[in-house]
């Protein structure tokens, strides 16, 4: 089991790229059979873009990514953030 590092970065990362870098959304793929990156993703309101999706080469095999996006005004709503 994991020790929970990607979630803490991942959650400070929308902090960091809304308020400090204001950039307008943010585009994450995950591949679908990671179940753990989805629920992640998922909790922290990245909407998953319906027929987006890519083929990678991963670990010797071909999988399937799902693109998934976070705006910054979902962002800052949902966290009751200034926008900076």
């Amino acid at each position: 089991m994991g020790h929970g590092y990607a979630s803490e970065a991942v959650t400070a990362l929308p902090h960091y790229l809304f308020n400090m870098r204001a950039k307008e959304q943010i585009i994450a793929w995950a591949d679908t059979r990671n179940e753990a990156s989805l629920v992640l993703l998922q909790r922290l309101t990245f909407n998953s873009v319906a027929g987006e999706t890519r083929e990678s080469w991963f670990k010797g095999e071909w999988s399937k990514e799902l693109k998934h996006v976070m705006t910054r005004r979902a962002w800052l709503e949902l966290h009751g953030e200034n926008d900076a």
